[in-house]
């Protein structure tokens, strides 16, 4: 008889090869078609003596197609994520990465991470879950908070493991979500479907705390 703890291996298994499947597609079909169109529209540009700031305009939009194409594919794939890394090591890329994002917007971005945390120490359901949290937190904070700091902790004791993330935009109605915010909801399913607690604090004008706690050992 299967126990309750083990029925969400194979569904967060299975999200993870649908997020990897997804990621291909949008590769080798959309990304494709737009990379094609930008050179289609490239060699009009050259070859047309009239000088259409309509051509430069759509060639803009369409490398900011493509440039957010490339950033859903590496978010699906969880590029920073690999079996080789450790958690510290995966995070610390993934907000290398978010940082990098931000260069040209007024979000401050801090972050601190605990190297003393090992890859061994956490079952791999835990190891993946708190990367995903941490990615759609920082994503949440990055495109619906409107705030101005956002910082991210992953803190390490002998027998707890927590993540937490900050910012400190407008805020939220925890307990009235808008339709089709998922994120939120896919975060309190990782967390407990692999044992963790999550704690998400948010009001109106003051800003949103993310705190996801594992017990490890």
């Amino acid at each position: 008889m299967e126990r309750e703890s083990d029925l969400p291996m194979d569904a967060m298994q299975l999200a993870e090869m649908e997020r990897m499947q997804m990621s291909c597609e949008l590769h080798d079909g959309v990304l494709q078609y737009l990379v094609s169109a930008k050179l289609m529209v490239e060699a009009i540009e050259h070859s047309s003596s009239a000088d259409d700031p309509r051509l430069k305009t759509l060639l803009d939009m369409l490398e900011q197609g493509i440039c957010e194409g490339r950033e859903w594919i590496g978010r699906l794939r969880g590029d920073e994520l690999t079996s080789q890394s450790s958690l510290s090591q995966s995070l610390r890329a993934l907000c290398e990465r978010f940082a990098e994002s931000l260069q040209d917007s007024a979000i401050q971005f801090q972050f601190m991470i605990d190297d003393k945390l090992k890859t061994d120490d956490l079952d791999e359901r835990v190891r993946v879950a708190i990367f995903r949290i941490a990615q759609e937190s920082l994503r949440n904070a990055k495109l619906h908070s409107r705030c101005s700091k956002v910082t991210l902790n992953l803190e390490y004791s002998s027998d707890l493991v927590k993540l937490t993330v900050i910012d400190n935009g407008r805020g939220f109605d925890v307990e009235r979500l808008p339709k089709g915010h998922y994120g939120i909801l896919g975060m309190k399913v990782r967390s407990h479907t692999t044992g963790g607690h999550l704690n998400i604090r948010s009001s109106p004008e003051v800003g949103t705390t993310i705190e996801a706690a594992w017990t490890v050992g």
